[in-house]
């Protein structure tokens, strides 16, 4: 009891008291930059590997999932056009924010799809085991390639490489959404050419870190370590709700999961 209680408190001020740590994230790229890490995003990390898989400088990889709050994905991208990098910025449908996206285009940045129509059909149709899934599979492949479409021509922008939302109910189906990709043929329809869970070249380990709620901040450390360390690929994750607690975005998250899941739950 004491232990759900604490959990509890520790979501109240991560959601709705703790300062904005925006500083924190320009010293972890000004940090890179003063180590002589090179600053890419995840398409132009991409095309490195392809393109020179085997002369690579020290790179700093940095992608934003932006799942809640695209307000505050200005704030990330302000930071590093102040310090003249790039990065990779994913958008759900419930995010998207088309004049920002574009801006972050037209910086040299990226601005793609944090797609998530496995988990859509599934909280939709009431399915709750993987085989049930299956059988929507296609139809859950329709919407992605709809909604891609749709999205690259409301914004202008190529979306060539994706990034699949985890959303709780494939925590709960043990499936991924970036399991509609899985086809070869499909992606290549869709014109993507990297999904940001492909695994990469088995001759290149980058060393990956995801910020984490108050109070751990990240998985499995810090990031700087690695810099620090001097690792040659390092691979950095962010989202917006754990560097700043903006009460409205996070309180229309909040209710929104708490409303779906018990939808979810109900459902037969």
């Amino acid at each position: 009891m004491r232990k759900r209680l604490l959990s509890f408190l520790q979501r109240v001020y991560s959601d709705f008291l703790m300062p904005d740590r925006s500083e924190e994230y320009r010293r972890l790229v000004s940090t890179a930059l003063r180590s002589g890490y090179q600053v890419v995003g995840v398409k132009e990390f991409h095309q490195m590997i392809l393109h020179q898989p085997g002369d690579l400088p020290p790179l700093l990889i940095l992608r934003h999932d932006i799942d809640t709050d695209p307000g505050y994905a200005r704030v990330f991208w302000q930071i590093e056009k102040d310090l003249g990098v790039n990065s990779s910025f994913y958008f759900r449908q419930s995010t998207l924010d088309v004049d920002l996206m574009q801006e972050i285009e037209l910086s040299g940045s990226e601005a793609s799809y944090h797609y998530e129509e496995l988990a859509t059909l599934a909280k939709k149709h009431c399915l709750k085991s993987r085989e049930r899934v299956l059988l929507y599979l296609g139809e859950a492949r329709d919407l992605l390639r709809g909604n891609l479409g749709r999205l690259r021509t409301q914004t202008g922008l190529p979306m060539t490489t994706l990034a699949a939302h985890g959303d709780f109910v494939n925590r709960r189906l043990d499936m991924r959404n970036q399991e509609l990709l899985a086809d070869q043929e499909f992606r290549r329809e869709l014109g993507v050419e990297y999904e940001v869970y492909d695994p990469g070249p088995e001759n290149l380990e980058a060393a990956r870190f995801s910020d984490a709620p108050y109070p751990h901040f990240w998985r499995p450390a810090s990031p700087l370590h690695a810099i620090e360390a001097g690792l040659p690929v390092v691979y950095v994750l962010t989202h917006p709700r754990h560097w700043c607690s903006h009460v409205i975005p996070n309180l229309k998250d909040d209710a929104n999961r708490f409303l779906e899941g018990v939808r979810y739950a109900r459902c037969r």
